[in-house]
């Protein structure tokens, strides 16, 4: 192979990252976010092969060339945006978990669909003096025919151990509405003596809304509204919890009423949300729909998640202006329905009193 050969095929190379780069930035930012359809399906077939096979083309043809400041400027605002996510990211830092259980790392066994993972916060309540209250916190349960009902059950015994005083669930019960009906076997034995409390995702509403709240009707999960319900904590303290399903919902979402000393924690599916809601007082955010990615690179972390925020709050715990935010990464998976370096999860967290 001639020397003009190597330099089209580096060219070629060179010019198709750049247009994967793009690709990421789309898919992730839009693509994405739009309601499951056939034509979704064919739109991210036609925007990968526009993005990809006319770069490698061009990169052949110029070889290594004065052109190459063009996919040279597309990595320097690719690493622009990196670093500021970076940035916001460390600005957004918050507390580590206080303990793990976590299944061992290991390259040879990529495929961690099923290996289950709890990570538990405390958080202390300025306005609490005596109250305590324990949260379990699933999301994305994404009930399907691919996971066994065992594996979904083990979940559900897994929060029991924990011994929650509420649970939260932030949505994406299903993919497809024709295993809404399999939502009481999946959450059977799920309850908490405050109850447990859901807000439901796009899937949810994409799929079919009134199906997947009738057959929620028949398990312990009482899906709130912006009114919310007010959970005792114990000496007198309370706990005004509300539900956000913007931005899938037709009746978007306004703020309660907020008593003196109550703190609001939100259930909203995504971390999208969080500036408007850290803007209407609460104190804590629960989140899921970005599943960690579902597929992450290991020691890097998600490569896409599914916000216009790319992945600024792809999981973990955030202090977004003085409002917790918790972003787990769920305990199912969607398309494709399995997950790669990627632990599903429960999050517990604990409320104490104190500043």
């Amino acid at each position: 192979m001639s020397w003009l050969d190597l330099e089209s095929l580096l060219g070629a190379a060179i010019y198709f990252a750049s247009g994967t780069l793009v690709l990421i930035f789309v898919y992730g930012r839009g693509l994405l976010q739009l309601e499951d359809s056939l034509g979704k399906s064919v739109l991210i077939r036609v925007v990968f092969a526009a993005c990809t096979i006319p770069c490698a083309l061009v990169g052949y043809w110029r070889g290594i060339d004065w052109w190459l400041v063009v996919p040279a400027a597309v990595w320097v605002c690719g690493a622009c945006v990196e670093t500021q996510r970076l940035v916001l990211k460390y600005k957004h830092r918050a507390d580590r978990p206080v303990e793990e259980d976590v299944p061992p790392f290991s390259l040879f066994r990529p495929f961690t669909t099923t290996q289950l993972a709890v990570r538990r916060y405390e958080v202390r309540v300025p306005q609490w003096k005596e109250g305590r209250m324990r949260i379990a916190h699933i999301s994305d349960i994404h009930a399907h025919n691919t996971l066994r009902m065992e594996y979904y059950h083990s979940v559900m015994a897994k929060v029991k151990e924990w011994k929650p005083d509420t649970v939260f669930v932030t949505g994406d019960f299903v993919s497809r509405v024709k295993y809404a009906s399999i939502l009481p076997d999946v959450l059977a034995g799920l309850d908490a003596p405050l109850g447990v409390f859901g807000s439901l995702g796009n899937h949810d509403y994409w799929s079919d809304e009134e199906a997947v709240r009738s057959e929620l009707g028949k398990t312990n999960v009482q899906l709130l509204g912006s009114e919310g319900r007010v959970l005792e904590a114990g000496g007198g303290d309370k706990l005004l919890v509300s539900g956000c399903d913007d931005p899938w919902s037709a009746q978007k979402w306004s703020a309660p009423e907020l008593e003196q000393n109550v703190p609001m924690a939100v259930l909203s599916h995504t971390a999208d949300n969080i500036y408007s809601l850290n803007e209407a007082g609460a104190m804590a955010v629960f989140s899921g729909h970005f599943h960690a990615g579902q597929a992450s690179v290991p020691w890097y972390g998600s490569v896409v998640v599914p916000s216009k925020y790319g992945r600024r709050f792809d999981h973990g715990h955030f202090s977004v202006n003085g409002t917790h935010l918790y972003v787990t990464a769920g305990v199912g998976a969607a398309f494709p329905p399995f997950r790669v370096y990627c632990h599903p999860e429960i999050i517990i967290v604990d409320l104490v009193p104190g500043a």
